[in-house]
Formats: C-alpha cells, structure tokens, sequence
C-alpha cells in the first residue's frame, strides 16, 4: 500500500506495498462477520503481547484506517469508539494537531501516525519521476518520500509524530528481507514510550521474525484470506486493510474470512481519502459481535471455542454443544461461542451435532473427536459444520 492523494479517488496506489449463546435452543446462523474470532487460533503465543495498547478489549474492537483531512469525518469515526485510527501521511509536520483532535473528544483511541519506508530506501516504485532508490539492511535512517515525493527523514518523521501525541507509528512499505533496519525503527518508536504502538505492513504474510516484541501488529494488506493460524500468535497481532469494498455486507464477511483464517483488525472502504456512506453500519457490526477475553498473557489461561459452516465465507454458527476437560480433570460445558479458564498442560476438547449441524472437521483438518489440544498459553478452536 502507498498513500497517495493525486492516483484515484481511493487516495491509494494499490499493491504498490503493501457472547456466548446460554440456551440449549440449537443453532443458529449469524450474518457473515459476526463471529468475534480474535484470540489465539492454534498453538500458544511464545513472545506474550505485552502492549497493553494494542490489545482490543469488549468495547473496543474497531480499527480505521483513513487518510482524509475532513474533520466531519473524523467525527464519524470518533461516535464509533474505535480501538485504532490510522492516520494519513503528514509527511513529518511537526505541527500536527490532528490526534489532540481525537483525544480531546475521546481519550481512548489510539491515534496511529502513517510513515512509508519506502522498502528502507528512497522513493516511489514505479514512478519514473520519483523512482526509488534502494536501501540496506541496517540502520534506520534512510530518507522517505511521501506520496508527492516529499523528502523527509525517516527520524524526523518518527520524532515529529511522537512529539505530536500520535499513540504509534503504522509503518508503510515494510521490506520482508531487511530485518534489522525493521527492529532498528521500531526501536525508535519504543524508545519514545513503552506503550507507544508499532504497526508494520509489508503487504503480504510476513516472516515469522517480525513479530518481534518491538512490533505489536503486523498488516498483510489485501491478504486477508491467507492462513495465519501457523504464527501460533494472537490474532490481535495481524491487520487488514482493503480498498474497493461496495458495501458494509461485503466488509463484514471479509473481517469474518480474515478471522476464522487467524487475523483480527480488519478496514474495508470505498475510499481511504473518504468515509464510505455505509461506514456506520459496518462499524456497528464490529462492535455488536460476540467477543472472547482479551488478556494479551496477564490472565488466567483460556481455551475458547466457535463455529462456522463449512461453506465458502464460513459464516458463524452459535449455540453449538462445546466441552473442554482440561489437565487436572476439570471438565466444563457451554454453547459456542464460548470460552472457559483452565489450567495448563493438555486438554481434551469436544463439539456436538443438533438436528441439521454435522461437525465436519477442526482448524487444521482432523475431523477426530475428542480432539486433544496443549493449552501452554490461550488457545481457539474452531469447529467447521455440514447443514443436512
């Protein structure tokens, strides 16, 4: 992704980077994208995410990504509540007083500022009046250009926007084959303050070295339908973004695509310069799903369940028979989507049929029941369904 105000009304030059169910009434099937699937999906977060600032929580749960300047915009965003706003290029401008504007009306909001890296060197790719000039690994101290091939150190832009009040950097252009220039500036930023947010986007799954502890969330861009259950990360850690969204129904069955597949932040738009009329409704989506703890490794270990079709979009199913029996014998019951504490070591863990719902496998294939799970740090299970 590269931010752009002069390509196309998307204000982007596309690929150029970048609560559970209490009854036994059976299932029933949600919308697409009202499944809340945010926690860890297979495996256990070695490296805990311990910014507390880049993990969602029960009322917080959006994420923005908009690079206009209409305050009436920003209004509509801040009457959403959203957890994250990501924040256009302004290009180092140590006058910046765009995120006062959104922690005045709503301190809770992390106000991310946008700075490209242009791959570590310098330039635009692809534009032959502005071409980029490779970097080196190393070092963070390459000189960016904006979108209309503004010059401005990759310092300054870091400094400048810290010292504005953004709450972290969303870097742009993230190389995949340059690991220390990546750790070394966001480096630069956790060196501003511990809970200032380090976001980088390479555009596309990246290595597994860059979910370093520096880096709290990394963005594949349009990928959202790639598998990132193998990171055995929290899924608070990876973002989406994708421009082209007609409509908030189109959105909300991605953000379920890009969950069920083990990311969480997702932003579908008409227009990244504009709000699309249909933000609201997209918004109230997001906010209305069903949601599991959000502990980011302070709390106690949990293993939680849902339950999709398994049918293209795999939309959610609720109210599905769910069982865990964990280390010490304990067993526990509920509905899907559930989650229940337990203690750590391994566990077993069940799904039933009802009526027309046949369980057909497991995230990761196996279609054995019980199916057994090492819960060394919070764990998902997600069930796939027939309907006959």
């Amino acid at each position: 992704m590269f931010y752009s105000r002069t390509l196309g009304v998307s204000g982007l030059v596309a690929g150029a980077c970048l609560t559970a169910c209490s009854s036994a009434s059976g299932p029933s099937t949600d919308s697409p994208g009202n499944g809340d699937a945010q926690r860890e999906v297979v495996g256990s977060e070695t490296t805990a995410l311990t910014n507390p600032a880049a993990c969602p929580s029960a009322s917080r749960k959006l994420f923005v990504l908009y690079y206009g300047l209409s305050t009436s915009d920003y209004d509509r965003i801040i009457a959403k509540q959203p957890a994250l706003v990501v924040l256009g290029d302004h290009k180092g401008n140590a006058s910046d007083t765009t995120p006062a504007y959104f922690h005045s009306r709503d301190a809770s909001i992390k106000v991310i500022a946008y700075v490209p890296m242009n791959y570590a060197g310098s330039g635009i790719s692809g534009n032959a009046s502005c071409p980029l000039v490779a970097g080196s690994d190393g070092a963070c101290s390459n000189t960016p250009r904006s979108w209309d091939c503004t010059a401005v150190a990759i310092g300054t832009r870091i400094q400048n926007a810290m010292n504005a009040g953004y709450d972290g950097v969303f870097f742009d252009e993230t190389p995949t084959n340059k690991p220390s220039y990546v750790e070394n500036c966001a480096t630069l930023v956790k060196n501003t303050g511990g809970q200032k947010m380090v976001v980088m986007n390479p555009g596309a799954v990246p290595p597994a070295s860059m979910l370093s502890d520096n880096v709290d969330i990394v963005s594949v861009e349009n990928q959202y339908a790639s598998s990132l259950l193998g990171f055995g990360v929290r899924a608070a850690r990876f973002m989406a973004e994708q421009g082209s969204i007609a409509d908030a129904a189109t959105g909300l069955a991605r953000l379920n695509t890009f969950r069920v597949n083990g990311g969480y932040w997702y932003y579908p738009t008409s227009s990244y310069s504009q709000l699309p009329a249909w933000f609201e409704s997209y918004a109230d989506g997001v906010n209305a799903a069903s949601d599991e703890p959000h502990d980011c490794g302070s709390n106690p270990l949990h293993v939680a369940f849902k339950t999709f079709q398994n049918v293209a979009g795999n939309p959610e199913i609720t109210g599905l028979w769910s069982v865990v029996t964990d280390s010490t014998s304990t067993q526990q019951t509920g509905f899907s989507p559930t989650w229940f504490s337990v203690a750590a070591g391994t566990a077993s863990v069940t799904l039933g049929d009802f009526q027309q719902y046949h369980f057909n496998h497991w995230d990761g294939g196996s279609s054995t029941r019980p199916r057994s799970i090492v819960v060394s740090g919070n764990r998902r299970v997600n069930g796939f369904y027939d309907i006959f």
